[in-house]
């Protein structure tokens, strides 16, 4: 059992601690360690057990760092599966878009993977009315929506040693019995609970299933061609297990059946909710809680005490003020909404309104739009000032000079050398420029220049950036939102040893043949180094293992080398072998260097003797403890 942490959702660089207590749920994690050494941005946690001599583990997926308390002895980390940022998702997008969408990690370059269960037909069905953009806010309030929407559930299912997967599923849908488990503590429950459940169409047509006296739950948006999800009381709603021993088969959504009592009391199979727990000061330190699914509440805004439900409509009210519609004999809430739903109000004209209406917008001031009023046809006419206007800019064999109060979105796949993105000499303080680009170019880069000077460069698909003006000289323009996505690269040795006939104490460059991950195309297997695209402050880490045995008290070395040509030392790393063996480690790592564009970051190692090589990372996998090299791009 033990705790995974490290900067990126990535195996490189991190970092394990043996928990002292978590707590996982479906779509979040607790978890208590000693204080680590980097300050993390994900966690996982990793559990199992030795079979037959074989450790058998099952880990969680990446969790994103929400919470770091620190009580001068631990740290506790609270994590959810989606970063809390804010997130616009194309209108007329259909659920498997939208949920995709919002499981791209963009911060740490690593996706969660959905995976459904059944045939999962609501994937297609429209998820908004036409024309109505997706906002996320946070990207976490999908599952929230999903529930509100569907009754669609998530659940983490795990990261496979590549990537992180959740589970969806609709709470009703039909699901033959999973497990079956006797807890003689079973905590029962035979509450209900029944709902009307309805929609609207895009013709504005409502759609129900279930009884007219029940409470309703209201799904909002569903189109017309896509089905209602079947509506299923909540069974034995509130039943729960004691503390019962952990298998970690158990997943939320699944169906279980729990033996009878033996008492006249058989609870029917149901769909459950995972809770795993650690807790050194209970009994049993590592236990699991399944309690009942519940996709309804008491009511659908939440549970109201019933005493505040009886007495609210009578609540009373100061009636000293009311001389229009209401009298001092509406005298608590139920009799005053008694009598405005009774008023019968005097018909307003069409014209009367729209007067009304149109001379709010008249004769203002307006900041970044004008207003207009068309008595003649009842219209108001909106016109956004100010705004940046629209640019699909093509960069292949030309620069861009841009203009201000432009966005240009730039296409520049296939350059044929560096091209410039200009910034002109702006006419004020607080012009606006931005662009964005929308596909990727692996040789050459989009340069932004001020006064033909280069500002940085872009060149990774999604990559934003806007500008402000803060003066009126050729370069006074500034950075006001930088969208730049961090270059990441990985090389390795896998199939074959490295380096294995080399001289002693001489240093030699290691012969990288894999690349497992490179964002912004840094990694060179053919020359063995990082080439720099970018200007700016990198990370870089370089773990050698040995092939061959290294005697007692002999050196391994490693060296970094960056500049234009490779060859200037920044970083090493020297680990004297305490006794014969080949498993001896030598680390760099998260080394800092401010680079240049077309630096190169070259490892090299030296041992004492000859011919020792380099162990090779079998199928590029660092968990094997085998070699490989990194940089990270820090902005």
């Amino acid at each position: 059992m033990r705790v995974i942490i490290n900067e990126d959702a990535l195996e490189a660089g991190q970092e394990e601690a043996l928990p002292l207590g978590f707590t996982i749920e479906a779509t979040r994690a607790t978890v208590k360690i000693p204080p680590p050494t980097m300050d993390p941005s994900f966690f996982r946690i990793v559990r199992g057990a030795v079979i037959n001599g074989t450790p058998s583990t099952i880990s969680t997926i990446w969790f994103k760092i929400i919470e770091y308390k620190y009580d001068g002895k631990f740290v506790e980390l609270t994590g959810e599966p989606l970063h809390r940022s804010y997130q616009s998702i194309t209108a007329n997008s259909d659920y498997e878009t939208v949920i995709e969408s919002a499981l791209v990690e963009v911060a740490a370059g690593v996706s969660i993977i959905p995976n459904y269960e059944g045939t999962a037909a609501w994937k297609a069905y429209q998820f908004y009315p036409t024309g109505r953009t997706i906002v996320l806010s946070p990207r976490k309030k999908l599952f929230t929506i999903l529930q509100q929407k569907y009754l669609i559930f998530a659940t983490e299912d795990g990261w496979d040693g590549s990537q992180d997967n959740m589970f969806f599923f609709v709470a009703t849908d039909a699901r033959n019995t999973d497990y079956t488990v006797t807890d003689q503590l079973f905590n029962y429950n035979a509450r209900q609970e029944f709902r009307k459940i309805i929609s609207r169409d895009e013709a504005s047509v409502i759609r129900s299933d279930g009884a007219s006296t029940s409470p309703i739950h209201n799904l909002g948006f569903l189109h017309s061609t896509a089905s209602l999800p079947t509506n299923s009381a909540v069974q034995q709603a509130g039943s729960r297990t004691s503390k019962i021993p952990v298998h970690l088969k158990y997943r939320t959504g699944d169906k279980v059946d729990f033996a009878s009592y033996g008492v006249g009391i058989n609870p029917s199979a149901m769909r459950v909710n995972v809770i795993e727990v650690l807790d050194l000061q209970s009994t049993p330190a590592w236990y699991m809680i399944l309690e009942a699914l519940q996709w309804f509440g008491t009511t659908e805004g939440g549970a109201m005490p019933s005493t505040i439900e009886a007495a609210a409509p009578y609540t009373p009210l100061t009636t000293g003020n009311f001389d229009g519609i209401l009298s001092v004999n509406d005298n608590n809430l139920q009799a005053a909404m008694e009598t405005i739903d009774d008023h019968t109000h005097t018909g307003i004209s069409t014209e009367e309104i729209q007067d009304t209406v149109g001379a709010m917008f008249s004769g203002n001031t307006e900041t970044g739009i004008t207003a207009t009023y068309q008595d003649a046809d009842g219209t108001i006419d909106l016109v956004a000032t100010g705004g940046l206007t629209y640019n699909a800019a093509t960069v292949t064999t030309g620069n861009v000079t841009a203009v201000s109060g432009n966005h240009y979105d730039c296409t520049i796949a296939g350059l044929t050398a560096d091209r410039d993105f200009n910034l002109p000499t702006p006419g004020a303080a607080g012009e606006k420029i931005a662009l964005r680009i929308l596909d990727g170019d692996d040789t050459y880069e989009l340069i932004i220049k001020a006064n033909s000077t280069e500002i940085t460069r872009v060149f990774i698909a999604g990559e934003y950036m806007e500008f402000m003006s803060y003066g009126t000289g050729a370069g006074d323009w500034r950075a006001s939102q930088d969208g730049r996505i961090p270059c990441f690269a990985e090389m390795d040795r896998i199939t074959s040893n490295a380096n294995t006939t080399h001289s002693a104490n001489t240093k030699t460059t290691v012969d990288w043949n894999n690349i497992p991950r490179n964002r912004g195309e840094l990694a060179d297997t053919a020359n063995d180094r990082f080439n720099i695209r970018r200007a700016g402050q990198y990370e870089v880490s370089f773990q050698f293992r040995p092939a061959a045995s290294v005697t007692d008290q002999k050196y391994l070395e490693l060296i970094l080398f960056g500049g234009a040509s490779g060859t200037t030392e920044f970083g090493f790393a020297v680990n004297r072998v305490a006794s014969t063996g080949a498993a001896t480690l030598c680390v760099i790592s998260n080394r800092p260097v401010t680079c240049a564009v077309a630096d190169q970051i070259v490892a090299q190692f030296a041992t004492e003797e000859a011919n020792i090589g380099m162990l090779r990372n079998d199928a590029g996998d660092q968990s094997t403890g085998g070699s490989w090299y990194s940089i990270k791009e820090v902005l």
